[in-house]
């Protein structure tokens, strides 16, 4: 483990995690205007003691599977979960019996306080499976691996829009969603690779299926379309790890017609072809 140094709080002891390092081993570093920017491998069954970082980052999954435990409370990454900590957020992170990779972007003080001009809603930690942020998370590994003179500049642009997508997606809804449109997600995450129509799922919810695409736009900012295109990328970025299943099987499992659109979908959410970003997980 890099140094760190610890305090008692709530009578358990809390590591406070200096900018650039942590409890995984470095593959590579980099520190850009007020970032620490690094790609780390995290050894099997690793258990960290109860940790805060004394600045805010993003992280994102790259191999892996990790539990985060938190106020009580426990989330599980997966390839492609991108996730945002407040500094001082106390966490706990297991992985499994396979170890991890994680890229880590760690923010300065003056980057929090550039976000704060504008709204409070990066004072909690917040996560996501691909989608725009996800996307942007990927941008920014690719410059971050290439590195030219131009890379700078990008990934700080990088970063604003990852700032602003966060602080919106934070952003509580005015009035709370009806209870139906839950079982609308259970059934999308159940039935995403059988191309559940809208129709069907209005009927089983008991809804107009009018209704009930307005008022999933209106709460979730895309269409179910996209939402069910996403929740196929987002298996698939999972299945990615595994060298056993070739691109086709993964595909098919993940209900796209052909490779062709499976091909099209997954550079339009996150930005890279599909083998791009296999290599991307395999390389060191």
């Amino acid at each position: 483990m890099a140094e760190s140094r610890a305090r008692a709080q709530d009578d358990r002891m809390t590591f406070i995690v200096h900018p650039g390092r942590g409890f995984g081993n470095p593959v590579k570093s980099h520190d850009v205007a007020g970032l620490a920017l690094r790609d780390c491998l995290y050894r099997p069954n690793l258990k960290t003691p109860n940790h805060a970082h004394e600045y805010a980052h993003f992280g994102m999954v790259l191999q892996g599977v990790c539990t985060e435990v938190y106020a009580a409370k426990s989330r599980v990454y997966q390839p492609s979960t991108v996730m945002f900590h407040p500094s001082g957020e106390i966490h706990q992170n297991v992985f499994q019996t396979t170890g991890g990779r994680m890229f880590i972007v760690e923010l300065a003080p003056e980057w929090m306080e550039r976000a704060r001009t504008y709204s409070t809603a990066l004072e909690s930690s917040f996560h996501c499976h691909g989608g725009v942020l996800g996307q942007l998370a990927i941008k920014l590994h690719r410059e971050f691996r290439e590195m030219d003179a131009i890379s700078p500049l990008a990934m700080e642009g990088i970063v604003l829009e990852m700032i602003a997508h966060t602080t919106r997606s934070a952003q509580p809804v005015e009035r709370r969603p009806p209870r139906w449109l839950a079982q609308v997600k259970e059934i999308l995450h159940a039935q995403f690779a059988d191309k559940p129509t809208i129709a069907s799922i209005a009927d089983a919810v008991g809804v107009h299926p009018v209704h009930l695409m307005r008022t999933f736009n209106h709460y979730y900012h895309c269409t179910i379309g996209d939402y069910v295109a996403q929740l196929r990328v987002e298996y698939a970025c999972r299945q990615m790890s595994n060298p056993d299943l070739s691109l086709a099987d993964i595909a098919s499992a993940a209900g796209f017609a052909d490779q062709s659109h499976f091909a099209r979908t997954f550079k339009r959410f996150m930005g890279v072809s599909p083998k791009a970003f296999r290599a991307n997980l395999s390389s060191r």
